[in-house]
């Protein structure tokens, strides 16, 4: 997801740069190497094509890599303790990929005190 401030001049944009590292996922039993998948590629030319987009500014952030896992949904781990799924009946959309976003809020936050500060902001 981008995030958006207009400043009615100027756009600001806030987002990391796609996921580039090998994930063990536990209903596959196999690594997955996200760096080699269609939507990093996508992502990546994606994120270069708003760079150039005249009156718009991108801050982009980083991912908390080394931490990122597959994670069972919460709405699983209930149906399992209540016996309403077993293990064996776990499904893809049973997981999700856990990662983090680290500083692209205060990127942003910092371009919205400066405007402020310079009483650029219209909303």
């Amino acid at each position: 997801m981008v995030d958006f401030i207009e400043n009615g001049q100027n756009c600001f944009g806030g987002q990391c740069p796609p996921i580039n590292k090998k994930i063990f996922h536990p209903l596959h039993d196999r690594t997955i190497d996200f760096g080699k998948t269609d939507l990093f590629g996508w992502a990546n030319e994606f994120l270069d094509q708003l760079k150039k987009q005249r009156k718009f500014a991108l801050r982009l952030g980083r991912l908390s890599e080394p931490t990122a896992y597959y994670a069972l949904r919460s709405d699983t781990i209930k149906s399992l303790f209540r016996g309403k799924k077993t293990i064996t009946e776990l499904e893809e959309h049973d997981f999700s990929l856990s990662v983090e976003q680290k500083g692209v809020d205060m990127k942003i936050g910092l371009d919205i005190a400066s405007l402020s500060y310079k009483n650029k902001l219209t909303r």
